[in-house]
């Protein structure tokens, strides 16, 4: 399978640090999050960041997110731009 083509420039590797105000829903969410997968917060959060832009550039490209659950139910996302 090919790798996707990406319209967005990829981020260095250089790290900036960005103060972002969030709810403390959202900060016990990444943080949780983070706990189960062995992450730092910060991981949690870059990762989350890649996912998404990972989703956006297939539905930018016309793709569809399909989510299929164990019981066979699926769920279809797309979005017209």
């Amino acid at each position: 399978m090919a790798a996707p083509a990406h319209t967005h420039p990829r981020p260095t590797a250089e790290e900036n640090i960005v103060p972002v105000p969030i709810t403390d829903v959202a900060y016990e969410a990444v943080r949780t999050h983070a706990q189960r997968k062995g992450q730092s917060v910060a991981e949690a959060i870059r990762e989350a960041i890649a996912f998404t832009w990972y989703l956006e550039e297939a539905l930018d490209q016309g793709g569809r997110i399909v989510i299929e659950r164990s019981d066979g139910t699926r769920e279809i996302f797309s979005l017209k731009r």
